[in-house]
């Protein structure tokens, strides 16, 4: 069946788990798909290396594994050719030919470099509202303490997926709950306005800005639009994200980019602070100073270039 340009063929796994193997997708990539490259690049918190390649996770509500053993066919396992369409081929960003991308981002030896190295990485096109809350989540933590609060978060206030109530099993756990939900349901007590005395130990000073962006969002207060965060100039976009609560200028544009509102946002973290630093500019540069230059020099695929660049830096690169 050809779905979306690609030739996808389902087929029963050894468990009798209906998969879906998509044909020659790694074409797009200069370094074909590369599993690993794209869900441990930083921008996710939802998938679990299983130690074999292949890579478990949920999203839009379905619990799959994806894995490309030779970078070129795509194995999504518990799928099908409607999910493809419907999720996978947009969630993967299968629709951007980054060999194109790539070839404008080579300005310099760094990048080449960069790119024979990460090139596989794509940038995933995630819920608006699980990008939202999981980036206020990440504010003063490391990966693996992100990936526990995000999977807590579910855990309480998300809808089981699968065939079970527990995360534990390969195809099972729960999806990422709702604005209204969490709006509802989230930690109110009168205690704990600013997280530090929370009795149920979740998310310290982070829990109230959670609260607080779910119900701005559900009175209406405010209104997340995709296409006009799109349209509107890089810095107005930023601003307009950055008026709810836990939501600075580096979370803003982590929104932006990893929910595929916008490509021409580079999200500053320590590692892409050091790497401009010390590739192109200087010490002493400013958050402000690397902004503006991640803009000028890479223009509107900042963020295709920043997934590359970060990730080698972060595998020991710099």
């Amino acid at each position: 069946m050809n779905v979306k340009g690609f030739e996808t063929i389902e087929y029963y796994g050894s468990e009798g788990v209906r998969n879906l193997l998509i044909k020659d997708a790694g074409d797009l990539s200069p370094g074909g798909f590369d599993a690993k490259a794209t869900f441990e690049s930083g921008q996710c918190f939802r998938w679990t290396d299983l130690g074999d390649g292949r890579y478990s996770g949920i999203a839009y509500g379905k619990s799959v594994v994806i894995s490309s053993a030779d970078r070129s066919n795509i194995f999504i396992e518990n799928s099908s050719s409607e999910d493809f369409a419907t999720i996978w081929h947009d969630y993967l960003d299968l629709s951007t030919d980054y060999n194109k991308i790539a070839e404008r981002a080579v300005q310099d030896e760094f990048m080449r470099k960069a790119v024979a190295f990460a090139g596989g990485a794509r940038i995933l096109r995630q819920e608006f509202s699980e990008t939202l809350f999981s980036y206020i989540l990440s504010s003063q933590n490391n990966i693996p303490r992100i990936k526990g609060l995000v999977r807590d978060l579910c855990r309480r206030h998300g809808a089981p997926v699968g065939t079970g109530a527990t995360d534990t099993d390969t195809f099972s756990g729960y999806s990422f709950p709702d604005t209204y939900t969490i709006a509802r349901d989230f930690c109110d007590s009168p205690d704990c306005g600013s997280g530090q005395f929370c009795t149920r130990k979740f998310a310290g000073y982070r829990c109230p800005y959670i609260k607080r962006t779910a119900s701005m969002i559900a009175s209406g207060e405010f209104t997340p639009d995709p296409e006009r965060l799109a349209e509107l100039d890089q810095d107005l976009a930023r601003k307009d994200l950055c008026r709810l609560p836990g939501v600075g200028e580096k979370v803003a544009d982590c929104v932006l980019l990893y929910s595929g509102i916008r490509h021409d946002v580079c999200p500053i973290d320590t590692w892409v602070e050091k790497t401009i630093k010390k590739i192109y500019l200087d010490d002493k540069a400013s958050k402000k100073e690397i902004r503006e230059f991640t803009s000028g020099y890479f223009g509107d695929i900042a963020g295709y270039a920043q997934l590359w660049f970060f990730y080698y830096a972060r595998t020991g690169a710099l």
